[in-house]
């Protein structure tokens, strides 16, 4: 955040953030904070979005909010240039399953607020994707192979 940086998924350049963005708590795996009577927690997974993805876990709301490890409505976003991993987004959405239940409202980074079963939902259509590369990986097949759609069918 405090170093110039680009997004190649956009094709994009990134600021650095002004002085005064800047996080005044920082962590490295996990931290807990009260705000009253709610504890709120930050919680570090493993390369998904970016290498440095927290989730934030509101014990007494049941709320947990993923940021963009978890995009309701869309296929993720993984930003190889800081970190981010297919395989960790996979994991991150387990990580959450684990830390919901039922009752917990899960915050994606875009789109409207979900649940566990939404998320396992997701989650298992991003392990599909992966499922059905591997078998075509293992077939030989690669990004240079032609489609119909590259010969207008």
């Amino acid at each position: 955040m405090s170093v110039d940086g680009f997004v190649a998924v956009f094709a994009s350049p990134q600021p650095a953030s002004k002085p005064q963005a800047l996080p005044i708590v920082t962590f490295a795996r996990d931290v807990a904070l009260h705000l009253g009577d709610e504890e709120i927690s930050m919680v570090h997974v493993a390369a998904a979005h970016t290498d440095g993805d927290s989730f934030v876990r509101f014990r007494k709301a049941n709320a947990l909010h993923m940021g963009d490890c978890y995009l309701k409505d869309s296929y993720p976003v993984i930003d190889y240039n800081n970190g981010g991993t297919y395989t960790g987004t996979i994991a991150a959405a387990d990580t959450a399953i684990e830390m919901a239940d039922a009752a917990t409202r899960i915050i994606p980074g875009h789109g409207a607020v979900s649940n566990e079963r939404e998320l396992g939902e997701w989650r298992g259509m991003l392990a599909g994707i992966l499922d059905r590369v591997k078998a075509l990986v293992a077939e030989g097949k690669s990004l240079g192979v032609s489609s119909p759609l590259q010969h207008g069918a």
